[in-house]
């Protein structure tokens, strides 16, 4: 028997973390961009959680990421004033 090959997307960051502080949930809190790329060989589709929607904007700038594609988010905080 031989071995399979499959398709698979794999995401590589550019960001290590993104850090936000308590006092950027303040009244104007600013965005920080979270960039990668697929690194794989099958299409990579994006999805957020919607408990994240409660806590932060999240600007998608693309849902589906083609092989050795890159792509941007903006991510920001949402106001607790």
């Amino acid at each position: 028997s031989g071995t399979g090959t499959g398709s698979v997307a794999t995401l590589t960051s550019g960001n290590a973390a993104l850090t936000f502080s308590a006092s950027q949930f303040a009244a104007n809190p600013a965005a920080q961009s979270w960039s990668f790329r697929n690194d794989g060989n099958a299409n990579m589709t994006l999805g957020l959680s919607p408990a994240l929607n409660a806590v932060f904007t999240v600007t998608n700038g693309c849902s589906n990421v083609a092989p050795a594609a890159t792509c941007s988010i903006s991510v920001q905080p949402n106001s607790t004033s």
